[in-house]
């Protein structure tokens, strides 16, 4: 049963309202962070039910069962409970004819006022838009990404459920700060693309241009910290305990952290062709582009020949249909054969 489920509060409320207090007017130190994490996943759903919508966006990445029908409910149920107590006030003043009036134009009010601005992209559409600090984000199919209520004034948070590549207006003073499922990545003005489908099992993100730092949200003692330059990829393994270091690469076991050979900021590679809608296939598995098939093309790969999910892919296509597509797999790899059948590709 997810921990907003249950009926009985096992967090510490005083210790949680003081970090979330610090978290909401300053940047917390790793052990507060870590502290602060805990007491969220130890949360109920009444607990929730108790903050305000910024005390909500403060915290929505560190809970295990958030999600956005979750957070739109809280997020209503916030504010709903903001104007019933100002009505309640005004009763003291207004007649019951008044009060009734108040009401509707409250309701009318809430249902048409934005708390935050949300952008999503469905199978095969990629958009690009400018936000209100300038910061420019590029979107890939089947993303959702979740603007705070206040973004520019007082704070430059997003949360990201997909892939984004994100070119960030410069601002020292008021960081951007990109969470995941996984991570937190911040940074004052740089370009990086993030990879962070809740669904799949890893996620990655690249700067392609400037510093950027990233925090895995995992439960360990001490959450490492990590600062990525241009060239290094950061692989987050969800599903992966952490473990002791590998030879030749930096990991914690759920993170890997890979130096990328030195490319131009304008060069089309694996990691960021789909930003110049470009499909590009590393020598990756075909259960693997199986999955970036369903977001360039909104189909949805089904193999019938158990043994060909393993086999590797490389190649580099743009705007190629996809019957195109599945006819130059056919030629190059041994037994693919397939069927479209409307949304679906069987692999025989």
């Amino acid at each position: 049963m997810p921990l907003y489920l249950k009926n009985l509060s096992a967090m510490n409320k005083p210790l949680f309202y003081e970090l979330l207090a610090k978290c909401m007017t300053r940047p917390l130190s790793v052990e507060e962070s870590i502290a602060l994490r805990e007491q969220v996943q130890l949360a109920n759903y009444r607990d929730l039910q108790e903050l305000d919508a910024d005390q909500l966006m403060a915290i929505r990445h560190l809970h295990p069962s958030w999600s956005p029908e979750k957070e739109a409910q809280l997020q209503s149920e916030a504010k709903l409970r903001t104007r019933i107590s100002r009505l309640r006030l005004a009763t003291r003043w207004l007649g019951v004819a008044a009060v009734a009036g108040a009401v509707t134009f409250g309701w009318w009010w809430f249902n048409n006022k934005k708390i935050e601005e949300v952008y999503k992209t469905g199978a095969g559409v990629r958009k690009e838009m400018v936000l209100p600090d300038g910061s420019k984000v590029k979107l890939n199919a089947n993303s959702t990404l979740v603007l705070a209520a206040g973004f520019d004034k007082k704070n430059r948070s997003v949360v990201l459920d997909g892939e984004g590549y994100f070119e960030v207006a410069p601002d020292s003073e008021l960081p951007f700060i990109v969470r995941t499922t996984g991570m937190e990545i911040t940074d004052a003005g740089a370009v990086f693309n993030v990879k962070a489908y809740k669904q799949e099992a890893d996620e990655a993100v690249l700067p392609v241009k400037g510093k950027i730092t990233v925090m895995p949200i995992i439960q360990v003692k001490a959450t490492p910290v990590y600062t990525l330059e241009p060239q290094q990829k950061l692989v987050m393994h969800k599903n992966v305990a952490p473990q002791t270091a590998e030879a030749g690469r930096l990991t914690s076991g759920i993170v890997s952290i890979d130096t990328l050979r030195p490319f131009a900021a304008n060069e089309t590679i694996y990691e960021t062709a789909w930003v110049k809608d470009e499909l590009v296939f590393n020598n990756i598995s075909l259960q693997e582009a199986g999955t970036l098939l369903r977001n360039w093309y909104g189909v949805d790969v089904v193999f019938e020949n158990q043994q060909l999910p393993e086999a590797l892919l490389s190649g580099h296509y743009r705007q190629l249909p996809l019957a195109a597509l599945l006819h130059v797999w056919h030629e190059a790899v041994p037994d693919f054969h397939y069927k479209i059948e409307g949304k679906k590709v069987i692999v025989r």
